[in-house]
């Protein structure tokens, strides 16, 4: 899927997101595979750092959060699988993500921990072509 697509289809997530929640301050985490890189423009407008289609949101990066610019590779050429999906894959990327929505003051959840599942074989067998991503999260004193 080319780039613009991911970007309509962010503009368009976030729209309805704040459709149902305008009314009340609520916790929303995005999760799953994105297929964008942290750089994409995408990725960019979802964690606040550019606007496209005239809107912004901020949204925290899960894994940024806590391991900073560590790779956090969750499709790689490793993974036997990716061989379907991509042959002759020569490099890993960082495309699933959890992101929290950020308020006015940061996250409305505190992002304590996140890692990798599933990017082990389990029982000789890979479980997918993509490893997932996890989070642990904490309620932010005083948020809903």
């Amino acid at each position: 899927m080319a780039e613009r697509e991911r970007e309509l289809q962010a503009v368009a997530v976030v729209r309805r997101i704040e459709e149902l929640v305008a009314d009340e301050p609520a916790h929303v985490v995005l999760g799953g595979d994105f297929n964008a890189e942290p750089h994409s423009s995408s990725m960019r407008f979802l964690t606040g750092r550019a606007s496209l289609e005239g809107m912004s949101t901020a949204y925290r990066d899960g894994w940024e959060s806590t391991h900073g610019d560590a790779p956090g590779l969750t499709f790689e050429p490793r993974n036997p699988l990716t061989a379907i999906d991509e042959p002759g894959l020569d490099r890993g990327r960082r495309i699933d993500y959890v992101l929290v929505r950020c308020g006015d003051h940061g996250p409305t959840l505190r992002i304590v921990d996140a890692g990798l599942a599933l990017h082990e074989p389990v029982g000789g067998m890979q479980p997918s072509d993509h490893y997932d991503v996890i989070a642990d999260l904490a309620v932010v004193a005083g948020s809903r």
